[in-house]
């Protein structure tokens, strides 16, 4: 049986640097806890899709208890996405110690992510109508956080996308793109400027990793009806913010993790 060291450092750790997650929440809480869960898991029958399928449930679940709107079930609320967190860092070293990654499982993954994510806020701005907001403006947030964060995935996947596609540099592809596949300019060694730095290291708030883990906080002290109001904000500006960035920059992180497979 393998070790948590080697479950780690074989099929945790390297993946999520090959990727380049380095908050907090990711490398020293869920990928802790995943790592055990993945050890008792290992000798059984369970696989790797059905812990995806497993989470992707538990998220639509915690979503839908954010409807509720009560303090008790909120918490219960946050402790099952919490869970569905942890699981998400379960199947992926599961699928890659069994050598058995597929292409149904990442695309399970994909999808459940952006549907959980994309009704997460809203279910929560539901649940925010106890607290006496306006019912039409705080659902008008909770409804701009998630099409925000929907449309802010897919200019990123879109990128990457367009890194794939132009990285074969075929006839086929140029005249697909329009003529252009084979003539994006890739960023070289210039150091990036102070206002894409800044982007960079903000990119986490907008993260699911970073805001579920903000609701667990907010849902103690009862004031998760923050999430819908901030994201609702932020979320549209950060995708049009977001979708000039990945149109005008080739970058190389993106190239990075067109070069990855798996989940």
């Amino acid at each position: 049986m393998l070790s948590l060291k080697e479950i780690r450092e074989k099929y945790q750790s390297p993946w999520y640097e090959k990727k380049r997650i380095n908050n907090i929440f990711s490398r020293y809480f869920y990928t802790a806890i995943a790592t055990v869960l993945v050890k008792f898991i290992l000798p059984t029958k369970i696989t790797a899709n059905q812990i995806t399928v497993s989470w992707v449930i538990l998220g639509f679940l915690g979503c839908l208890l954010f409807t509720a709107g009560n303090y008790w079930v909120s918490i219960l609320a946050v402790l099952v996405i919490q869970l569905h967190v942890v699981l998400d860092y379960v199947d992926g070293p599961i699928a890659r110690a069994r050598n058995k990654k597929s292409f149904k499982g990442i695309y399970i993954e994909r999808v459940g992510h952006d549907l959980i994510y994309t009704i997460y806020f809203f279910c929560i701005a539901v649940g925010s109508l106890k607290h006496g907001f306006d019912p039409t403006l705080i659902l008008i947030l909770g409804f701009c956080a998630s099409v925000g964060g929907f449309f802010y995935k897919h200019a990123r996947r879109a990128k990457i996308y367009c890194s794939l596609t132009s990285k074969k540099n075929t006839p086929e592809n140029n005249v697909a793109l329009g003529g252009q596949a084979g003539n994006m300019k890739v960023s070289g060694k210039k150091k990036p400027s102070f206002a894409r730095r800044v982007y960079r290291s903000s990119l986490i708030i907008w993260e699911p990793v970073f805001f579920t883990a903000v609701s667990l906080v907010l849902a103690i002290f009862d004031r998760l009806y923050f999430l819908p109001i901030f994201y609702g904000l932020t979320y549209p500006l950060h995708f049009v913010l977001s979708y000039v960035y990945q149109a005008r920059m080739a970058d190389k992180e993106v190239d990075k993790l067109t070069d990855m497979t798996g989940d």
